[in-house]
């Protein structure tokens, strides 16, 4: 973290995050958030991420919440990307589920 910031910085854009997170178009009305964070800090919004250090190691981790479907009944679904050059993106792919985090 940049002295005097609290803001992480990513390498990737958002739609290049999301695209390697969801296989979902760009502009999908279906992303509720795609948002650059601390890996340090993604513990305080996926709990159960604290438990995998390349997460929590990481410089910045794209934390992406999005629409998808269970069961034919809409679900909110997270995933997370460590961040870094675009073609690196998919191989960094972690999807949340309700037992844990788990690598794509």
């Amino acid at each position: 973290m940049a002295a005097g910031s609290n803001q992480a910085t990513p390498v990737a854009t958002p739609a290049q995050a999301v695209a390697a997170a969801t296989s979902l178009p760009a502009g999908a009305d279906r992303i509720l958030v795609a948002s650059p964070v601390f890996g340090s800090l993604v513990g305080d919004y996926e709990p159960k991420a604290k438990a995998l250090p390349a997460l929590t190691n990481a410089k910045t981790v794209w934390l992406i919440r999005y629409l998808a479907r269970t069961d034919n009944l809409p679900v909110v679904k997270t995933a997370l990307v460590i961040d870094g050059p675009p073609d690196s993106l998919a191989g960094n792919v972690y999807a949340v589920t309700p037992e844990a985090v788990v690598k794509q």
